[in-house]
């Protein structure tokens, strides 16, 4: 049983070491972990909860240093049946930050399609079915997102164009955007200080 996790965390941590990520910079894409080394079996003896080392790449070690990422409730994230859900969900904390109950978030499907991918269905009316089923998994999960959510469609004569979500979150969420807001202000407030 050890073995075949060892196996596993092995080759997940080989094709972490290839992984890219896609950074606006003026140098382009970079490597995430440009440093992956597997310990030998004398360091292993020596330390045996040490069986890989990693270093991020320097523009990820300064934004962890900086606290300059989103943070938001992975977890919960983690429930959700729906790749689309869980989209929405990491979308919603990271752009929503002026989360308040008063405060509706709009979306669109047009939006939602371009930026995540995830609606690949022919028509807009199946997409919206995709997206109002999302919807209602994080109004309805253990720990909702979403308090209640309104369906505006738009209408060129007959023809359905678009349809514009009115989303309103539920306190928890935005407890939780709003003590994420505080973190990343914190966390810069400490680097800048002397």
């Amino acid at each position: 049983m050890r073995m075949r996790k060892f196996v596993r965390c092995k080759g997940w941590f080989a094709w972490l070491g290839t992984l890219m990520l896609s950074v606006m910079l003026l140098q382009g894409e970079c490597i995430a972990l440009p440093d992956l080394v597997g310990r030998s079996r004398a360091d292993y003896l020596n330390d045996r909860h040490t069986l890989w080392e990693a270093h991020f790449h320097p523009m990820v070690s300064s934004s962890l240093s900086a606290i300059a990422y989103r943070q938001y409730n992975y977890e919960t994230t983690l429930g959700y049946r729906s790749s689309l859900a869980r989209w929405l969900h990491k979308h919603l904390a990271l752009v929503y930050l002026n989360a308040g109950m008063t405060q509706p978030c709009k979306l669109r499907p047009s939006t939602i399609r371009a930026n995540s991918g995830l609606l690949s269905r022919p028509t807009l009316r199946y997409q919206a079915r995709d997206v109002e089923e999302a919807l209602n998994e994080l109004k309805s999960s253990t720990c909702p997102v979403l308090r209640e959510f309104e369906c505006h469609p738009v209408y060129e004569q007959r023809r359905l164009l678009d349809v514009e979500y009115e989303l309103r979150p539920t306190a928890e969420f935005v407890r939780q955007v709003v003590a994420a807001n505080r973190r990343q202000k914190d966390g810069k407030l400490t680097l800048s200080s002397p």
